[in-house]
């Protein structure tokens, strides 16, 4: 979603329509392909339903409108996940594997 986000900015600030148009479709597809990662994310924990769900309406709501919920979004998680990397460049976590104790 990080990539999404930056692309989106520079598409803000592009010197030309075309290249905007450009950057924001870059942006929308980056954005697009977080969804089958938060949904697994979402199904593991919880705590992902929210930016799943934020996701999941990119197809019909603009960017712009998401940016606001998805960075609130992915804010929380970071606080109730500390060790998770600071910044945009955030990624949602693989789902935790199960560990099987040995000598079973």
């Amino acid at each position: 979603m990080g990539k999404s986000v930056a692309l989106y900015k520079q598409a803000e600030q592009a010197p030309t329509q075309t290249t905007a148009n450009t950057l924001a479709v870059r942006a929308y597809v980056q954005l697009r392909d977080a969804l089958p990662l938060a949904a697994k994310a979402a199904a593991a924990d919880g705590q992902w339903q929210a930016l799943m769900t934020t996701l999941s309406e990119s197809n019909r709501v603009g960017e712009q409108y998401l940016l606001t919920s998805l960075q609130a979004q992915c804010a929380v998680a970071r606080e109730q996940n500390p060790m998770a990397p600071p910044g945009p460049q955030h990624t949602i976590p693989p789902p935790p594997t199960n560990v099987v104790p040995s000598g079973n």
